[in-house]
């Protein structure tokens, strides 16, 4: 509750103006009064949280929703919004002005900005993958990639073989979360190849196994955490939605792998043979869960 009072507080005093032209300058304010040194990234992370977060809707004692982001799924991109919206737009304004030659004062640049989104992510414990995607996804392929090739730089400083765990859960996540918002997964395939490229050729196979076990591990989980739940309760339905959203992704990752391993071996009909057999195998699988509903 006191972390209720605070918000109002600062919402209060930085955010009241409805002058578009001064939330900067009230931003940055705030920043400076509570981070007077402008570099610790972990204390303007938990700021913009803090001065962001929504209400719970249910609660008459006002309690901030912030325990959602490390157990709760957004259903669609509407709860996202309600989540996320605001601290998107507001982090997207510090970066624009941190990118900008108005920035005099250090620190300033892109690798900052990463920073404190990496530290938004562990408050007040590590977000789901799905929760982190879609902050993403609201602030823009461009904030998401420079996320990516941060972790995949963190990744290979901790040389950890040809293990990718992070940058594979992250890829979950935007790839479910994408399903769920009901935009293409084009996007998403881009990134995902820019981030291949970028690794030496010897981890690329790796890095896509990554993003492949972290799919099929979470349907697994999934299922498991189905077969235990009463099939007319409220979390059956919830878990109906998730493999919907997951077979969505896995049949088009599969699909993709399919068509880039024949492409590079020259064998185009066979890739066409193989996508068709894969797209009525998972078909199969998807109407099975259907029926089930």
């Amino acid at each position: 509750r006191d972390a209720a009072h605070l918000r109002f507080f600062l919402r209060a005093l930085f955010f009241s103006t409805s002058c578009k032209e001064k939330h900067m300058t009230w931003l940055l304010t705030m920043i400076k009064v509570f981070v007077p040194s402008g570099c610790e990234v972990d204390k303007i992370a938990k700021l913009l949280l803090l001065v962001t977060a929504p209400m719970k809707r249910s609660s008459k004692e006002g309690f901030l929703q912030l325990h959602d982001n490390i157990d709760a799924v957004p259903a669609c991109i509407r709860v996202a919004k309600f989540r996320y919206e605001e601290l998107s737009k507001v982090f997207m304004s510090l970066r624009r002005f941190k990118n900008s030659k108005k920035c005099s004062e250090p620190p300033s640049g892109r690798d900052f900005m990463v920073q404190i989104l990496s530290s938004l992510f562990k408050e007040p414990e590590d977000w789901l993958p799905e929760n982190k995607a879609s902050l993403l996804l609201l602030c823009g392929l461009e904030v998401t990639k420079e996320y990516l090739k941060y972790l995949l730089n963190q990744a290979l400083l901790l040389q950890d073989g040809n293990k990718f765990p992070k940058l594979g859960d992250l890829f979950l996540g935007l790839f479910t979360m994408q399903s769920r918002f009901q935009r293409k997964l084009d996007p998403i395939f881009t990134c995902m190849d820019e981030i291949a490229i970028l690794l030496p050729l010897d981890k690329r196979q790796g890095f896509l196994n990554s993003v492949w076990d972290a799919m099929t591990n979470e349907y697994v989980e999934v299922l498991d955490e189905e077969a235990d739940l009463d099939e007319n309760s409220a979390e059956a339905c919830l878990c109906k939605d998730s493999k919907a959203h997951l077979c969505t992704a896995m049949k088009s990752l599969a699909v993709r792998f399919i068509m880039k391993g024949y492409a590079a071996d020259g064998g185009a009909a066979a890739a066409d043979a193989a996508v068709s057999e894969t797209k009525s195998s998972m078909g199969t699988a998807a109407a099975d869960d259907n029926d089930d509903m």
